[in-house]
C-alpha cells in the first residue's frame, strides 16, 4: 500500500490557485518554468494585503510590554501610523517573495521530470495516477525545492 500526498499541502497555499486558473483559461496543461515563475509572483503578492496586517499585529502583540490585546494594538497602530502602519515592512517582500516562487517552480519542474521518467508513464500507472507522488517522493522534491529556493533567493538578497 502506498501513500499518495497532495503536494500543495507542503507549499504556499496561494500558488496552486493561479496555476489551475491559468490551465483553465489557456487550456495549456504543461506550464513552463517562466509561466510558473510569473504565476508564483502573482500568488505571493496576492496574499500580502491580508497577511501583512496580520503579521504586523502579531509582532505588536509579541513585543508589547504592557500586555494589551490585539484590538487595542490595532487601534494604536491605526491612530499613530495610519493604514500604512499595517504594511510596515512591505519593502522586505521585494526579496522575500522569491524563495517560495523559486521553490514551487523547482518542485513543479522536478515533479514533471520524475513522473515522465517512470516506467509506464505514457500509458498511465495501474495503482497511482501518472501525476501522483508517494509521500517520500513529495518530501524529497519539496526538500530539494526549498533548498534551491533558499540558495537562489539568499544570493539575490546579499547583493
Amino acid at each position: 500500500m502506498s501513500i499518495v500526498v497532495r503536494e500543495s499541502c507542503f507549499l504556499t497555499p496561494t500558488h496552486p490557485l493561479p496555476t489551475h486558473r491559468y490551465v483553465d483559461l489557456t487550456g495549456v496543461s504543461n506550464i513552463g518554468p517562466v509561466s510558473n515563475l510569473v504565476l508564483g509572483c502573482f500568488a505571493e503578492w496576492a496574499h500580502l494585503p491580508v497577511t501583512l496586517p496580520i503579521d504586523c499585529v502579531t509582532t505588536a502583540i509579541q513585543t508589547d510590554s504592557k500586555n494589551r490585546g490585539a484590538f487595542t494594538l490595532m487601534g494604536t497602530i491605526l491612530s499613530e501610523k495610519g493604514i500604512g502602519g499595517f504594511y510596515k515592512g512591505i519593502e522586505a517582500y521585494k526579496v522575500l517573495y522569491l524563495k517560495p516562487v523559486i521553490q514551487y517552480m523547482v518542485y513543479d519542474q522536478a515533479k514533471k521530470v520524475l513522473v515522465a521518467a517512470r516506467p509506464g508513464a505514457a500509458a498511465g500507472a495501474a495503482e497511482q495516477g501518472p501525476q501522483s507522488l508517494s509521500a517520500a517522493e513529495a518530501f524529497f522534491l519539496v526538500m530539494f525545492g526549498a533548498r534551491t529556493g533558499t540558495r537562489r533567493s539568499g544570493r539575490r538578497s546579499r547583493r
